[in-house]
């Protein structure tokens, strides 16, 4: 993912070959999802903080490019995004095409009572 990011700030994305079987899932910094990765920084390596704030960056900037991946046709996907308010926030702030959750029953009940705003 991270090769398809540098590609796609440098510009040089449209003209990559990408093999239309892929799936681009991304991670998704949720709250806890934060907080799992703090206290592996703490515990394994300082290094996770690296991680943390390239996963943030990412998040905050990548909706051009995957944006640019939906248009060729491309799945796109956040994981693990569990929380209702985090789900509708995605659904509504980020243009990727799926959300990879552990509770599909609540989070379709978010998406639906999101509907009138995409009709």
């Amino acid at each position: 993912m991270i090769r398809y990011l540098l590609l796609y700030y440098t510009g040089l994305l449209p003209f990559v070959k990408i093999d239309h079987h892929e799936v681009f899932a991304m991670p998704y910094m949720t709250r806890d999802y934060l907080r799992m990765k703090i206290i592996e920084a703490k515990e394994k390596s300082s290094l996770y903080y690296l991680f943390i704030v390239i996963t943030v960056f990412a998040n905050w900037t990548n909706n051009g490019m995957i944006e640019h991946l939906n248009k060729r046709g491309l799945h796109t996907n956040y994981w693990v995004i569990n929380d209702d308010d985090e789900i509708k926030h995605v659904a509504l702030n980020t243009k990727v095409k799926g959300i990879m959750t552990d509770r599909p029953t609540a989070a379709a009940k978010v998406l639906e009572s999101l509907k009138p705003r995409f009709n």
